[in-house]
């Protein structure tokens, strides 16, 4: 009998311990979706930095400063990125934003980074038959490449 009491026992410990593990994990669960939508662990409402809007000037800033390669930079990146992609409704947007993107990174240093970009832009052009944006990329690239030209990056 006394047997049968200590197994009782056992289930109930081992009831306790799973109901206590799916509370707190539900309650972990919990918690993770209301910090990602916004929320403290007090259940007020905090800005969170992926919503603040970056600069470009904000990010030049970053690149010339920490590099490409720092993790907080490369954040910063595509946060522009991904705002910048929102607002490109068609393609002539698409490769202006290539062109914003390009003039970025020549004024954060990253010349060739830039030219590559920018290489990307003029072909969008061509593609999309642009024949005027695609003169003024190949213009805006000449002019880089002569003032940059003897740098390495």
């Amino acid at each position: 009998m006394l047997y049968l009491w200590v197994w009782i026992l056992q289930i109930h410990i081992h009831l306790a311990v799973a109901t206590f593990k799916i509370k707190y994990f539900i309650q972990c669960d919990n918690l993770a979706l209301f910090v990602s939508l916004g929320y403290n662990q007090n259940m007020e409402r905090f800005s969170s930095p992926e919503q603040s809007e970056v600069s470009d000037q904000e990010l030049i800033d970053a690149l010339k400063s920490k590099g490409v390669e720092n993790p907080e930079v490369h954040q910063l990146l595509q946060r522009w990125t991904k705002q910048g992609e929102k607002q490109v409704v068609n393609p002539e947007d698409a490769i202006k934003f290539n062109q914003r993107r390009a003039r970025l990174y020549v004024e954060s240093g990253y010349v060739q980074e830039g030219l590559e970009v920018l290489e990307s832009a003029r072909m969008q052009a061509w593609n999309e038959q642009r024949e005027e944006l695609f003169n003024q990329i190949m213009t805006e690239m000449d002019e880089i490449e002569d003032k940059y030209s003897g740098s390495s990056n």
